[in-house]
């Protein structure tokens, strides 16, 4: 099984390409950028604003109300970050209808913050993608609850002589 490390872009698929591609333009504040906006309405028509503007809301509120700081990959990069492939699978399961996955990755991007309006972007980035027959597969990577640790005594130096 791969692990995040070794992810790239092409190993996810089209779908997970073009929100990649969205969300690291969106996040750099380069959504207007002439080749996005080609390369989305390319293979969006219509729905290329609604695409963008979800992805651009939940970009925005990642950085804006989530908890930590989102890692992602240069634009243009073929790898993915482990943070891009949380979001992937974020968008997979909303695609999918699975909430609870959904919000799970959420929970883990968010840092625990509220996440209402990313997952209102997340469902809508789902369904436009759904719309136009774009499928966002479902990262091939598995998810490993840890053990929680046992709590140790520590020692504290109070200074040195």
């Amino acid at each position: 099984m791969p692990t995040p490390t070794t992810i790239r872009v092409s190993d996810l698929g089209p779908g997970a390409g073009y929100a990649l591609w969205g969300f690291r333009a969106s996040a750099i504040g380069h959504v207007q950028c002439p080749a996005l906006i080609r390369g989305f309405d390319g293979v969006f028509g219509d729905h290329s604003r609604p695409a963008l503007g979800g992805i651009q809301l939940l970009a925005r509120e990642l950085g804006m109300s989530g908890g930590r700081r989102i890692t992602i990959a240069c634009p243009g990069c073929g790898n993915a970050t482990a943070d891009e492939i949380s979001l992937v699978a974020t968008l997979s399961a909303a695609q999918r209808g699975d909430a609870d996955l959904c919000d799970a990755h959420l929970t883990w991007l968010m840092c625990g913050k509220r996440q209402e309006t990313a997952r209102s972007a997340a469902f809508s980035i789902a369904s436009v993608f759904k719309a136009v027959g774009l499928d966002i597969a479902k990262p091939d990577v598995e998810l490993v609850c840890h053990a929680p640790s046992k709590a140790f005594v520590s020692y504290h130096d109070t200074g040195h002589a």
